[in-house]
Formats: structure tokens, C-alpha cells, sequence
């Protein structure tokens, strides 16, 4: 199932037992690696671009975007382009833990929607706040930068903290209690797939 640039995992071809399915899981399988990996080569050139390029830093935010997908259901390649996106308007690996969870947090009062919800916390970290005074969210326009971003923290852990969990739960759940055969039976559907004269 997409949800507003934020795929949530396990959703899609859960329903239904049969070949059909399991081929289709098999293609969206391959989709999903491409996406990851996509995610990932982006990742790798803004460290570049914003000279926190090493395997050591690639290897943090990959870390980071798994245990974000763990924890709410969106797939780890919708963080890492989230991660990508904040790192390119200003943050740090070291500090990047901070925005991302006011996109998790955003996202969760956006209905889920993780890509504008990494926009506008990209503009926050460029310092245009403007956008979330559609959201009835003020931030003091007086005070220093990172007054204003410890606001705006502050303020989405409030509202929709969560949020994003809460909305994603059923889906994990029903994800985690699959009946192993249905497993089993995917994994035979690939292996024939792999050997057509099966």
C-alpha cells in the first residue's frame, strides 16, 4: 500500500492466497530492493555534497532508517529519502536523530504522509517556518534558529507523536501473525520462479 510517499511494509498482496499473488510479490519484492537502493545512492551522494561522506556515516543513517521502519511500519528506504532531504538542507549525521523525529511526528498528523512532511521540516532547518501555520503551529518569530527548531520539536512531539505508530500498528501486526505456510508458499512460488522447469 502506498501512503503518501511513505510505502508501508507488508501491506500489499496480503490478502489473497495463490500463484498470482505470489508472482506479484515476487515483482514488488524486486521493486522494493531497486527502491532501497535508489534510497540509498542518494543518501551517499548528499553525505558527499555536504562533506560527511564515509562508509561510516552511510552505514549510521542505514542503521537509523531500519530502526525507524521497525518502529512505525514505513519503509526504510521512505527514511533514508527523508534522512537524505535533512541532510541536504543543513543537518549533521551526529544530530540528525532530532529532525527526523519531527518528521515521524509530522507525518503523523499528515496522515501519514512522510515526503512532504520531510519538505517542510527541510524548509524548518533552512529557516522558513511559514508553511506550518497552515497547521496552526506558531513559532516566536523573534527568537534565534534554534529556539525556533526546539519549538517546532517540541510542538509536533505534542500533537503527533505517535501518530504515525498508532496509524501503522494494524498493518505490522497483521504483517508479524502471516501463518508460516503462507511464507512457505511464497518462497516455493520463488524458487519456481527461479527454475522454469519446475
Amino acid at each position: 500500500e502506498e501512503e503518501g510517499g511513505g510505502r508501508v511494509v507488508g501491506a500489499g498482496g496480503v490478502g489473497a492466497v495463490g500463484a498470482g499473488v505470489g508472482v506479484r510479490g515476487m515483482g514488488k519484492a524486486g521493486l522494493e530492493l531497486a527502491g532501497q537502493e535508489e534510497a540509498g545512492a542518494g543518501m551517499k551522494a548528499a553525505l558527499a555534497q555536504t562533506c560527511q561522506r564515509s562508509e561510516e556515516s552511510r552505514e549510521q543513517m542505514q542503521k537509523l532508517a531500519e530502526k525507524m521502519q521497525a518502529g512505525n511500519g514505513v519503509a526504510s528506504e521512505g527514511w533514508l529519502n527523508a534522512a537524505k532531504r535533512l541532510v541536504q538542507f543543513g543537518a549533521s549525521v551526529e544530530d540528525i536523530q532530532a529532525p527526523l523525529n519531527a518528521v515521524k511526528n509530522l507525518a503523523g498528523i499528515m496522515g501519514g504522509d512522510v515526503e512532504s512532511a520531510s519538505h517542510m521540516v527541510s524548509r524548518a532547518l533552512a529557516g522558513n517556518f511559514h508553511m506550518f501555520s497552515r497547521l496552526g503551529i506558531k513559532i516566536d518569530e523573534h527568537a534565534t534558529q534554534a529556539e525556533k527548531l526546539n519549538q517546532l520539536w517540541e510542538t509536533l512531539a505534542q500533537r503527533g507523536g505517535g501518530q504515525l505508530e498508532a496509524r501503522n500498528a494494524p498493518l505490522i501486526g497483521q504483517w508479524k501473525q502471516m501463518p508460516r505456510g503462507f511464507t512457505d508458499l511464497l518462497k516455493a512460488l520463488a524458487t519456481g520462479a527461479a527454475d522454469p522447469g519446475l
